[in-house]
């Protein structure tokens, strides 16, 4: 009987193997067929653009477009857009832009395909001679078009640019005829769950995807299953297979290693004729992969001493101040045949004390913060990040004026260290944060002056995707003072990752219905990256205010201070929207508007998104300010979380994102962090993209699921200015005398005294020389007494200063 078991186990376990091996065979050939039939797709499609875009070109190289383009009048403009209507039957709209037209160019609702804002930012880039991606517009409307902009030329200089508007029937008819019996194929834009052309559903999780150039789609592809053939056939196939696979990879290891043993060889020889210039090189090619590159560069430095009559020295430039031993250093690279040359050390640079603040550096521009102190700090961060193994670093600056030159400077002191400088350009702040995500050995600079007014800038540091804060700073600062950069060779380069970030968000996000939502872009750098987003995930958008402006003409790009939010809210009621929401300067801070024009707090609309994320993760940790309502700490408790206070800044904030492990983190001030299929950063952008999706799950209005929230009378963030290094001094000597017997005294971040009936905080700012106070209470009545308290406190500590409440 064991014998028979024996012999039983020795015919089952390699069949069963062998089945296995087919199987997994078959799944390789469904799985290359199916991808196969995707690529064929997207190269179809691809030439179906492509054609399109040349007949653009041939219609507007006429001498007739180019005069009413050099006319710039709109009369003009619009009558050679119809005669190329005429020349191209199957296009539903044709408009034409002249360059002066790109800073007032707003969406046109008229026609047969109206132009949204996705269409007035192609049509800005393509006047900035920019090549741009075909995208499917006017989703939300039920009348989707396939929009295209294209920059017109006249001997290399743009002229003019062309929005054309093309059915999609022949995108989907192309996408239809593509479907086949060995796979399944969808057309999307947007990411995975964005709009799928052709009709066909959105594709599965496990779907792969591959990109269609010359636009912003992507083709997904899944295998079907072939049909099995007869059982015992396709076995005795597999263990026919599985035999001949044992034998060729038996004799492909014996090959292997003779090959490797005679490429070895070779490149030995090589090494040897490059020390011996009487030794004759080795002419043969190397067998193996794995030895090709090495010997071809060996034999390239063979040739080239045999020409020049030696190697050629390689120049490095040595550190020359704080090196601790520079002479044994150039002996030691003498000794090796590397010719060291001196380079002259940058010299200290001015930094000013009062702009390093606690989490970033701000000031005033020009005076202050000038291009000179950009290329300095350019020179300290860009040896800091080089000590730390750093060797990219990813820069972009908001729309302030002085924020390109200084911009230009620090990213010139960057590269005098050797780093390679990624240049974003104008970007919020959010697209910086990917890309250094993304590449979490690298670093990062935004230059911003955030929400303070014009006349002022400054600059967030990161390092290797922590934000560089406190005695960083410091440090940072010191080694401005001290001088003695030593410059190694770097280089700077412009990448465009735009499209990438906009492609991340709309994959991730999914909107319950279409709604209409007012943007308000205070003029700062994401009012119109968020636009085009919220267009893209299906909502009817209504800018305000999103043209870029770093003199911030409407309002201050401050969206917690209720003034400025004034023409949103007006703006909301007025169009029936659903929600209206604004940015600051660099877009790391977000205001809600809802559905009755109220500005929602900032509380609330964490509660709503950390409601949303309790519910996938019970138990998880919730960060929020020394600023923010004690209902926060309830309402968390009550969805299953674990309520954590912090200090306020959105340095410190991620910090104990990180510590914590917190999915989600939110400030008084705007901030949000969401770490649940985010970065942990404060990207505003994603952030109203996420609020919309919780919105937009619940059939009720954005007011009726406020209406459930808690809520007390609070104030708003009440300020007391002050000179430079003062609200630090008054700090000490309020919490010298605070005596408060009857409350629970909170002083991680200033002073915090809960009592039984409310609260009050006071605490220095870390962004501007003030005292900031903030008073909530059960009813008016309880407010009014927390508030005399504090200006008895005040009035004993501070006897000049006037409070602001």
């Amino acid at each position: 009987m064991p014998v028979l078991l024996v012999a039983l186990a020795g015919i089952l376990i390699p069949t069963s193997l062998a089945w296995q091996s087919l199987q997994d065979y078959q799944a390789r050939l469904d799985e290359q067929s199916a991808k196969a039939a995707a690529e064929a797709l997207a190269a179809r499609i691809a030439a179906h653009l492509q054609g399109r875009k040349a007949l653009l070109k041939v219609v507007t190289s006429s001498a007739a477009v180019h005069e009413a383009l050099k006319g710039g009048k709109r009369n003009q403009l619009d009558r050679a857009a119809r005669v190329m209507e005429q020349l191209l039957p199957e296009v539903l709209q044709i408009r034409l832009f002249s360059p002066r037209e790109a800073v007032t160019l707003e969406p046109d609702p008229q026609g047969k395909a109206p132009m949204g804002f996705a269409g007035v930012d192609l049509v800005r880039r393509a006047l900035r001679g920019e090549v741009t991606a075909a995208e499917v517009h006017q989703i939300a409307s039920g009348r989707p078009y396939l929009g295209m902009a294209s920059p017109i030329r006249e001997k290399n200089a743009v002229i003019g640019a062309v929005f054309a508007a093309w059915p999609v029937g022949k995108l989907q008819q192309v996408v239809v005829a593509a479907r086949q019996e060995t796979a399944r194929l969808w057309l999307v834009q947007g990411g995975r769950k964005g709009y799928a052309l052709g009709g066909a559903g959105k594709p599965p999780p496990d779907a792969e995807g591959i990109a269609v150039p010359g636009s912003i789609w992507k083709v997904y592809y899944l295998p079907v299953p072939a049909q099995a053939a007869g059982v015992w056939v396709l076995l005795s196939a597999a263990g026919a297979l599985l035999l001949l696979v044992i034998a060729v990879a038996f004799l492909q290891h014996r090959t292997l290693r003779r090959d490797l043993t005679a490429d070895m060889a070779r490149l030995s020889f090589l090494a040897e004729a490059l020390l011996d210039p009487g030794r004759a090189p080795e002419t043969g090619g190397a067998v193996t992969e794995v030895a090709r590159d090495a010997m071809t560069k060996l034999s390239e430095l063979v040739r080239e001493q045999r020409r020049g009559g030696g190697v050629t020295p390689q120049k490095v430039a040595l550190k020359t101040k704080r090196s601790k031993e520079p002479k044994a250093a150039v002996e030691e690279a003498a000794s090796l045949g590397i010719e060291v040359t001196e380079t002259e050390e940058r010299p200290a640079v001015p930094a000013p004390a009062n702009c390093f603040r606690a989490y970033d550096i701000r000031g005033l521009a020009e005076t202050e913060v000038s291009d000179r102190m950009a290329l300095g700090l350019g020179w300290a961060f860009g040896e800091l990040a080089r000590d730390n193994g750093v060797e990219e670093v990813f820069i972009a600056h908001d729309p302030r004026p002085s924020s390109p030159l200084l911009y230009d400077a620090l990213c010139n002191g960057l590269a005098e260290m050797g780093l390679r400088v990624v240049e974003l350009g104008m970007v919020p702040v959010g697209v910086l944060y990917v890309a250094m995500h993304r590449a979490p050995e690298s670093a990062a600079v935004m230059v911003t002056g955030s929400h303070n007014p014009p006349e002022y800038n400054g600059f967030k540091l990161y390092l290797r995707t922590a934000p560089v804060h406190g005695e960083q700073l410091q440090q940072l600062r010191e080694r401005m003072q001290q001088g003695g950069f030593e410059p190694r060779p770097g280089f700077r380069e412009r990448r465009d990752v735009l499209n990438d970030y906009l492609d991340a968000i709309a994959g991730d996000i999914s909107l319950g219905h279409p709604v209409t939502v007012v943007v308000d872009g205070g003029n700062g750098a994401a009012g119109e990256v968020a636009c085009r987003l919220l267009e893209r995930l299906g909502c009817e958008v209504v800018p305000l205010f999103c043209e870029p402006d770093g003199s911030f003409p409407h309002h201050h790009p401050d969206p917690s201070r209720p003034e400025n939010l004034e023409a949103l809210r007006a703006e909301v009621v007025g169009r029936g929207a659903a929600l209206g929401i604004a940015f600051d300067g660099d877009g790391d801070r977000i205001g809600v508007v809802d559905d009755q024009g109220e500005p929602v707090r900032p509380e609330h609309l964490l509660m709503l998104l950390a409601g949303d994320i309790l519910r996938r993760h019970p138990g998880s940790d919730v960060i929020f300010d020394v600023k923010s309502s004690r209902h926060l700490a309830t309402f968390i408790l009550a969805q299953g979380g674990r309520p954590i206070m912090w200090r306020a800044g959105h340095t410190l904030m991620k910090e104990k994102m990180r510590e914590t492990g917190a999915l989600i983190g939110g400030e008084y001030s705007g901030h949000i962090y969401i770490k649940e299929r985010w970065f942990g950063s404060d990207d505003g952008i994603y952030v109203a993209a996420r609020l919309l999706e919780v919105v937009t799950e619940d059939p009720r209005s954005l007011h009726e699921q406020l209406a459930e929230l808690p809520v007390s009378p609070a104030t708003p963030e009440l300020q007391l200015m002050m000179a430079e290094g003062q609200p630090q001094q008054a700090m000490r000597a309020i919490m010298a005398i605070a005596n408060f017997p009857d409350a629970r005294v909170v002083d991680l971040d200033g002073l915090r005294i809960e009592f039984g009936e409310g609260w009050g905080l006071v605490r220095p700012s870390n962004t501007t020389p003030s005292l900031v106070f903030r008073f909530e209470a059960d009813d008016e009545a309880a407010l009014e007494e927390i508030r005399a308290r504090f200006r008895e406190l005040l009035h004993k500590a501070l006897p000049d200063v006037t409070p602001p409440f």
